[in-house]
């Protein structure tokens, strides 16, 4: 394994964050020459490339519950482009995991869902949901609060 430390640069947003870049070195998931995964190799880079970045993870679980027009996740996911969306949708539909669905009405109405593969990565994210919930407060430095 292998850390060096990076930068974001300075932007509005991050004010300059610095992030840690890790790297893994051996057996699993070795780096090809470009310094990526190998997806032969790691399974994890598959399942990141997947559902890495921002907004991914969170359709993921909108879509857990079952098909959703595109407005109302732009309603649910607060702070996402209408640009970004799209193309994390577009994305997640490439990859296998979400099903568009379009129906011919006036206006068009399309519904996005989750695949049966979808289904099965949305059961392997839950333990990830569950950690995070069991940290927040050593994560965050604050208690979980309800909200009514």
């Amino acid at each position: 394994m292998v850390a060096t430390i990076g930068s974001l640069g300075k932007t509005a947003r991050s004010g300059g964050v610095a992030y840690l870049k890790v790297g893994n070195t051996v057996g699993r998931g070795a780096l090809n020459e470009s310094g990526d995964a190998d997806h032969a190799v790691c399974g994890m880079s598959i399942a990141i490339d997947v559902v890495g970045g921002k907004w991914r993870l969170h359709l993921m679980w909108v879509l857990g519950d079952g098909p959703v027009r595109f407005g109302e996740i732009r309603r649910l996911l607060t702070g996402v482009s209408e640009k970004v969306l799209a193309e994390n949708l577009r994305h997640l539909e490439a990859s296998g995991v979400v099903h568009r669905e379009i129906y011919p009405e006036v206006p068009p109405r399309v519904e996005y869902s989750l695949t049966p593969l979808g289904e099965r990565l949305n059961l392997a994210l839950r333990p990830l949901e569950q950690w995070g919930d069991e940290h927040r407060g050593e994560i965050l430095g604050r208690p979980l609060t309800a909200t009514a």
